[in-house]
């Protein structure tokens, strides 16, 4: 955006996944107060934009988030939001990557036809990529460009997120498992 790239809005996609190890840890050394992955995200879209205003959030109801509760929230003047998006399955399991790009698309009928840049960890991308084609490309005609954050823009020192052989091995099988749903769906249409 510094840059001149001219953006619609901002939109963070996520769930209300419990922090967990080393994210607590890391929250508290970067001063965010924040139990989920929504709370941070609402946090880490502030700072990246500097936006000293809460958000206004407009939720299911609910106390404590279940797997089929949502919530938006919106940071007035600007055009951007966080979402945090139900489960498809909320008997069987929180909300995943399709479950927050499909209910995006759903509740923005003015994204049909856009241009998306879905900007994630080097790591996600292959993965996130095609299950972006499969949940916004596909059923909205959206344009899906996926593209990772350099290293030296998640460098936090000493803090920096670190992915073990074990992390590598889990994205590329749900790297493999995206891309052939992808080509299972291009096969049937």
């Amino acid at each position: 955006m510094e840059s001149g790239i001219e953006l619609s809005d901002v939109v963070a996609l996520g769930g209300f996944r419990p922090l967990k190890g080393d994210e607590i840890t890391l929250a508290s050394v970067l001063g965010v107060d924040a139990s989920n992955e929504f709370e941070a995200m609402v946090a880490g879209v502030r700072f990246a934009l500097g936006i000293a205003d809460e958000p206004s959030v407009e939720r299911s109801d609910f106390v404590e988030p279940a797997n089929d509760d949502w919530a938006v929230a919106t940071f007035p003047g600007y055009a951007a939001s966080v979402i945090a998006a139900p489960s498809r399955l909320p008997d069987v399991r929180r909300a995943n990557t399709a479950d927050t790009f499909a209910w995006w698309g759903d509740k923005h009928p003015d994204a049909r036809g856009s241009h998306v840049l879905l900007i994630t960890s080097q790591i996600y991308v292959p993965y996130q990529g095609a299950v972006a084609i499969q949940n916004l490309g596909m059923p909205y005609g959206v344009t899906v460009e996926t593209v990772g954050v350099s290293t030296s823009a998640a460098d936090l020192g000493p803090h920096t997120q670190a992915f073990s052989a074990a992390n590598y091995l889990q994205e590329i099988r749900s790297a493999i498992g995206g891309h052939l749903a992808l080509r299972d769906l291009l096969v049937e249409s």
